[in-house]
C-alpha cells in the first residue's frame, strides 16, 4: 500500500508581525513599551489622592519630620547666635568712665589726672583717647566740635595704641598752667573763685579680642565750692555694640 507524501506546495506558513511567546502571544517591543510608559505618565500625573492609604500615610509622617526638623535647625541656629553674643558679652573687655581727680590751689602745680580700668575678663587693644580741656563761663558749653577736630587731625602714627589688660588702670595726666591751650593766668583764679568752669573732656577709643570696636566719651568740670570734678550733662555716653 503507497502512502502519499503531503503535497509541499499546498502547505503555507503564517509569520507573525510581532515576536510571540511561548504561549503564542504577541509580545510588545521594547521602544513601543517605553512610549506606552510616557504618555500614560504624561496624560496621568501623579496625584497624592491616586496612591494607596499606606503610600499617604508613609508621605504625611515623611512631610512632618521634615517640618519638625526646618523648625529644630532654625531654632538652634538663633539659640547659637544667642549664646555666642553672651559669651561675646561676658568675655569682651569693658572699659568703664574714666575717674577725673587733681585739687586746683593758687601758686602750685595744677595736675588733673584721668585714671579709666578695662573691668572686662580680655585685654583692650588698641587704645586711644582724645582730650580736651577747657576754661570758659559758667554757662557756656564747653567746644566738643573742636575735641573731634583735633582727634581727626591727629595722625594714625601719633596716636597712642595701648594694650589694657583685664582689670588694669592706665593714668593719663594732665597739667595745667597758663599758656597751655589758651589758659591764661586770670582763668586760673577766676575758675577759683567759681567765676569761670575748667572742663576736660574726651573720647576713648578700643578694640575687643572679638575685633568689635567700642568708644566712650567723658566730660567733668571743677568745682571749686567742694573741690571736686563734676559729671556734665552731656558727652557722657558709650557705644551700643
Amino acid at each position: 500500500m503507497k502512502h502519499s507524501s503531503p503535497d509541499k506546495s499546498k502547505t503555507t506558513q503564517q509569520v507573525p508581525n510581532g515576536n510571540q511567546n511561548a504561549h503564542g502571544a504577541k509580545e510588545i517591543p521594547k521602544s513601543d513599551k517605553d512610549n506606552i510608559v510616557s504618555q500614560d505618565q504624561t496624560q496621568h500625573p501623579y496625584n497624592f489622592w491616586h496612591t494607596t492609604r499606606y503610600e499617604r500615610i508613609n508621605l504625611i509622617i515623611l512631610g512632618g519630620i521634615l517640618f519638625v526638623t526646618t523648625i529644630y535647625a532654625i531654632f538652634a541656629g538663633l539659640q547659637w547666635n544667642i549664646m555666642c553674643s553672651s559669651m561675646e558679652l561676658d568675655q569682651r573687655a569693658w572699659i568703664g568712665a574714666p575717674i577725673i581727680s587733681g585739687n586746683w590751689e593758687v601758686g602750685k602745680p595744677i595736675i588733673v589726672t584721668v585714671v579709666f580700668k578695662n573691668t572686662g575678663k580680655t585685654p583692650a587693644k588698641n587704645v586711644s583717647d582724645g582730650r580736651l580741656c577747657e576754661i570758659i563761663e559758667n554757662d557756656a558749653r564747653p567746644n566738643f566740635a573742636e575735641e573731634q577736630f583735633l582727634e581727626s587731625q591727629t595722625v594714625a602714627s601719633e596716636k597712642i595704641r595701648a594694650l589694657v589688660t583685664p582689670q588694669q588702670e592706665i593714668t593719663l595726666i594732665t597739667p595745667i598752667y597758663p599758656g597751655l591751650q589758651g589758659v591764661l593766668g586770670d582763668d586760673i583764679k577766676e575758675v577759683l573763685d567759681n567765676k569761670k568752669r575748667f572742663y576736660i573732656h574726651g573720647i576713648i577709643r578700643y578694640e575687643d579680642m572679638f575685633r568689635h570696636a567700642h568708644w566712650i566719651t567723658f566730660c567733668y568740670f571743677y568745682n571749686a565750692s567742694d573741690r571736686s570734678y563734676k559729671i556734665y550733662k552731656e558727652h557722657n555716653d558709650t557705644g551700643d555694640n
